[in-house]
């Protein structure tokens, strides 16, 4: 009788714990769904129109560089043609041997938040005419994303989307963009997509 009850509770304990393990969302396999600017950049990462934004360097030394006030900054990425804005296509970028920093000019013209998704690990920052630095409102890359966009090749799983900032400007205003490759960031050459998240 005694061996029964044992016997009884040891099940009821297995089905609670095997009804808490079911039930909880870490150990659900079912895909998320997309958030909508992610679905799109991974469309846009698959089939698009590649712009090249030319590898070109400032022939000021660092030291004139950090100098500059960033009106002169901007006109020299006008001159150089480091241009970008919020037109759905992918730029691919090149830069120095990591690290290094490449500044680019964004002319926003979206009141929306713009979501800057890089096929690389780099870091980003972005500043307004007046050194006004904006802050990052998300920086995750959401399960969803990773589980939709990766590829499989040599027995290993690539994520292919490795960094993903979201930010809020001023719409009609033009930006520094400063992407910093560190010693992660895997090739000098790489792509980045901008999306508007609805």
């Amino acid at each position: 009788m005694l061996k029964q009850t044992v016997q009884q509770n040891k099940f009821i304990c297995i089905g609670i714990i095997l009804l808490v393990l079911i039930s909880c969302d870490d150990f659900n396999t079912e895909p998320q769904s997309l958030q909508t600017a992610d679905e799109r950049a991974i469309f846009l990462f698959e089939d698009s129109l590649t712009v090249v934004v030319p590898l070109s360097t400032f022939s000021r030394p660092d030291s004139v560089l950090n100098s500059m006030t960033l009106s002169d900054l901007a006109d020299s990425l006008i001159d150089y043609n480091k241009l970008i804005d919020t037109t759905e296509v992918v730029y691919e970028l090149s830069t120095t041997a990591p690290p290094d920093t490449t500044y680019l000019l964004l002319n926003c013209d979206s009141d929306k938040n713009l979501v800057f998704f890089f096929k690389n690990y780099v870091l980003m920052e972005i500043v307004d005419q007046e050194s006004n630095i904006y802050p990052v409102l998300d920086e995750s890359i959401p399960y969803a994303t990773i589980q939709s966009y990766y590829s499989s090749s040599g027995g290993g799983i690539n994520i292919l989307i490795k960094a993903r900032y979201e930010y809020k400007l001023l719409p009609n205003e033009d930006f520094i963009v400063k992407i910093i490759t560190t010693d992660q960031t895997t090739s000098n050459k790489f792509e980045m997509v901008i999306v508007e998240n609805e």
